[in-house]
């Protein structure tokens, strides 16, 4: 019969191989399943069916019709101004807008040139002031209101995609007729 010490002297290292594959295949697993959650819990970016233009001129037009600033919620209508201008953004030029701060934003619009140079003073102005309003309890001249609106309608009315639409083939076909 075989003794105890004996068993350990003559498959110790086949027991130790095993525990060693078993722990390894145990942190593989361990860090795979860690990647996938980590891939899931990444938001997916979609697009929006309309052009970002549309979009972002009906929204200021809502803006402009709830008149928050003159109500004395000016941190409300710079949260809302700066939230549209940063759709705009990410949505119009790929900016990683919606989630870095001012600072980041004209950085990254300065170094890929997105903008020209009016546009991106504009948009800085615009993102400042509402830094300033929504963290520093900024109240802004009336003055400063209005202009950061009609800054946030140049910037997007002046960087809109072009779409040119075709006519249909019926419609050109009657017209030679």
């Amino acid at each position: 019969p075989l003794t105890f010490e004996e068993f350990i002297q003559e498959y110790a290292i086949y027991a130790g191989l095993v525990i060693i594959l078993l722990a390894m295949a145990l942190t593989l697993w361990w860090y795979l399943k860690k990647q996938q959650k980590k891939q899931e819990e990444q938001p997916v970016r979609v697009k929006p069916k309309e052009p970002p233009h549309v979009i972002a001129l009906r929204v200021l037009d809502e803006l402009q019709k709830r008149k928050l600033w003159q109500k004395d919620k000016i941190k409300l209508h710079y949260s809302i101004l700066s939230e549209i201008v940063r759709n705009y953004l990410e949505f119009r030029f790929d900016v990683p807008a919606r989630e870095n701060t001012t600072g980041y934003i004209m950085d990254f619009i300065e170094t890929s040139k997105t903008l020209n140079k009016e546009n991106s003073e504009k948009v800085k102005d615009i993102l400042e002031l509402a830094d300033l309003a929504k963290f520093a309890k900024f109240n802004p001249l009336p003055d400063d209101n209005s202009r950061t609106l009609d800054f946030a309608y140049q910037v997007v009315l002046t960087t809109k995609e072009r779409v040119f639409e075709t006519e249909p083939k019926e419609t050109a076909k009657h017209e030679l007729e």
